[in-house]
């Protein structure tokens, strides 16, 4: 990775901003080429999933911004789960869920390994959720996020820098740990 940032968060403020377009569209604008439009949003998510972790992994962030949680539904997987390509219904049971936290590294690391990645809508709106799960994490359940929670920790990603850090040999495990702020 360069040393320079500048060019990844050039990266996520574009990706950004053709999401929150996207969230703009109603069925009908898209209804013609729903197939390419939906995967244009989820190819976005994978980018900013991906641009995220390696800023992070590459100390460009502070330790805290990757911590940050966002509200998850998470859907149960079936009991008599099956992979049917294109068909998560059979797999998940959307009837059975729960509500929790994500912490935003996890978030990206599931994206980037994702068993599934799906952009979903509402009655009114084209894009709205996301679900994903990552090949490990498949029988935990789907994960499912609202785009504008996710929108909104990547716009701290994109204006987040590493002002500060400490580091601290430990000589027990022979290795240097850093803490960034």
């Amino acid at each position: 990775m360069s040393y320079e940032s500048y060019y990844w968060r050039k990266i996520i403020k574009r990706d950004i901003r053709y999401l929150e377009n996207k969230l703009k569209l109603k069925h009908k604008d898209i209804e013609d080429n729903l197939e390419e439009h939906s995967s244009n949003v989820e190819i976005k998510f994978m980018t900013l999933s991906y641009v995220a972790r390696k800023l992070a992994d590459s100390h460009k962030l502070p330790d805290k911004t990757l911590e940050k949680k966002i509200k998850t539904v998470v859907y149960s997987r079936s009991k008599k789960a099956r992979r049917v390509f294109g068909s998560i219904d059979k797999e998940y049971d959307f009837e059975t869920f729960s509500v929790g936290e994500i912490k935003m590294r996890d978030l990206c690391n599931q994206v980037i390994h994702s068993y599934v990645l799906e952009s979903s809508g509402t009655t009114r709106r084209a894009f709205r959720y996301l679900l994903f799960v990552s090949d490990r994490a498949k029988d935990n359940g789907l994960n499912q996020v609202d785009m504008k929670d996710f929108i909104k920790v990547m716009k701290q990603v994109a204006e987040s820098y590493v002002t500060s850090f400490n580091s601290e040999y430990d000589s027990g495990k022979e290795e240097w740990t850093y803490e960034k702020f």
